[in-house]
């Protein structure tokens, strides 16, 4: 079996860079184009190293859960209510915006620029966003006490921590 030539790009600095552009633009406005050119690789290397373009863009968004996004999961595992809540709303007005990425979540930007023709794409994205912050399961492997006003309380803060990233990405010079 014939070896093929090895890599040369850096793959996670180009999932990185993926990330940005799935971040800014949405899963449907992102052509391959677009991720090839931020990525600085040809196609035909994107689809040798991630697949296609629906592979990529899952792995994006654990690549954003595990770095931009982390700070939610941090949060949360504080036991005291007040303080995770606290934190929560710190830590995304510091996150959605900051200069060094595109503003807001890329969850929010990937599920609300969906066409219709890519809903499995928008559940996908939908679940991601709202189940680690507002599903007991979740919360209990953050130590947070599990009673219905946590529960309740985490899904307000949830839509509180959602709308200002409308305003955001709506008048970026608003940013920090």
């Amino acid at each position: 079996m014939a070896k093929g030539r090895p890599r040369s790009f850096d793959r996670e600095d180009a999932l990185r860079w993926a990330m940005m552009v799935f971040w800014k633009h949405g899963y449907d406005a992102t052509s391959v184009a677009l991720l090839t050119d931020a990525m600085g690789i040809a196609a035909p290397s994107m689809y040798a190293a991630f697949g296609d373009k629906r592979a990529l863009f899952e792995e994006a968004l654990q690549h954003y859960a595990q770095t931009y996004g982390a700070f939610t999961m941090r949060a949360l595992s504080d036991p005291d209510a007040r303080v995770a809540v606290e934190r929560l709303l710190l830590g995304a007005a510091e996150e959605f915006t900051s200069p060094d990425h595109p503003p807001g979540c890329m969850l929010i930007t990937a599920a609300t620029n969906c066409a219709p023709e890519s809903a499995s794409v928008q559940t996908t994205v939908s679940l991601r966003a709202t189940s680690s912050l507002v599903e007991p399961e979740s919360l209990a492997q953050t130590g947070a006490s599990l009673t219905a006003v946590t529960v309740m309380l985490t899904k307000t803060v949830f839509c509180v921590c959602q709308s200002p990233i409308l305003l955001i990405r709506m008048h970026p010079e608003h940013r920090a």
